[in-house]
């Protein structure tokens, strides 16, 4: 809580002002509780894919979207070290294709099926 008259922090059950020495009223403190700022509900956004093939459900959020393109620029990223490799290092690049790649999950196909047909809904959840 704030003194109304010098502005300075005081205890909630202080009874005046240490250092201006105003006494705090039952008005001044139900004037500063008013003035608090009252916390919302945080927000989860996820998307709620159901395929239309075979009626699976499955979420996603923000953060695997963005591990999942990470996934997918490294995979682009070796295949263009392997193939700088190939063209360099003639008899070592092939071997570098023997190195197997990583298995980037795709999130717009069911993961039980395989296919591309879904539906995609954005649904808020409040903690």
């Amino acid at each position: 809580m704030h003194c109304p008259k010098c502005g300075s922090i005081i205890k909630d059950k202080a009874e005046s002002c240490k250092f201006c020495k105003t006494t705090i009223t039952a008005a001044d403190r139900e004037k500063e509780l008013s003035l608090r700022p009252t916390p919302r509900p945080k927000e989860l956004k996820e998307i709620k894919n159901t395929c239309q093939g075979c009626g699976h459900t499955w979420f996603y959020d923000r953060s695997d979207q963005l591990k999942n393109f990470g996934e997918k620029m490294d995979v682009v990223s070796d295949d263009l070290v392997k193939t700088s490799c190939c063209c360099l290092f003639f008899p070592l690049g092939f071997l570098t294709f023997l190195i197997p790649k990583k298995k980037v999950i795709d999130l717009n196909r069911c993961p039980k099926c395989g296919s591309k047909a879904i539906k995609k809904e954005t649904v808020t959840h409040n903690i």
